[in-house]
């Protein structure tokens, strides 16, 4: 595969009826929106396809969602979202920064992942938090479980924390996020 055979899905988390987080100002589904197709105008300009599982703010149910990526032989799937947590701790403080999910360590979708988290932290300034620098496998998420090419669910930030959602909120740095996203990606796809 080179980079203009890839084709990458892009899934912007939630959407319609279900507006996944809501806080300090942050609409997920919204914000998701515009990150994707950010990311997908970066990815077009280098020649690879993309496919978005919503290009407005429809709900579309996660098992359509994994069809689409599995139907069409995608090469990366990537679901953008934004976290919310109400967890504290004195030593680590107010949950805050980016943080990854893939199936299972040892393969492209960790890759993938830890691509897209180094990519936010150089062009953005968000640092990846918890976990393996950020990184954690979850075998119960839907997306992850169902889709058959390398899969990642990215949380770009914490909207629950003031701080993150400040950032979150403003269309420049959503920008920027897709940008990086985008970036990450394109360091998975081998090059021809």
């Amino acid at each position: 595969m080179s980079v203009k055979d890839a084709l990458i899905v892009l899934d912007p988390g939630h959407g319609g009826r279900d507006p996944g987080c809501i806080a300090n100002g942050v609409v997920e589904s919204i914000v998701t929106l515009q990150i994707a197709k950010h990311a997908a105008t970066v990815l077009e300009a280098n020649n690879v396809e993309v496919l978005l599982t919503r290009s407005s703010d429809v709900k579309v149910a996660l098992r359509d969602r994994v069809r689409l990526s599995n139907k069409q032989l995608a090469d990366y799937f990537v679901s953008i979202h934004v976290n919310a947590s109400l967890w504290h701790s004195l030593r680590l403080g107010l949950a805050q920064g980016s943080q990854a999910y893939c199936y299972k360590l040892g393969t492209e979708s960790e890759k993938l992942s830890r691509n897209i988290l180094a990519e936010m932290s150089e062009r953005i300034n968000v640092i990846p938090w918890g976990g393996d620098a950020g990184l954690f496998t979850r075998k119960t998420l839907y997306v992850l479980a169902f889709t058959k090419c390398p899969a990642t669910l990215i949380e770009v930030g914490f909207a629950t924390n003031p701080s993150d959602a400040e950032h979150i909120k403003l269309s420049q740095w959503q920008k920027q996020c897709g940008e990086a996203i985008a970036h990450g990606i394109l360091n998975q796809i081998p090059r021809m």
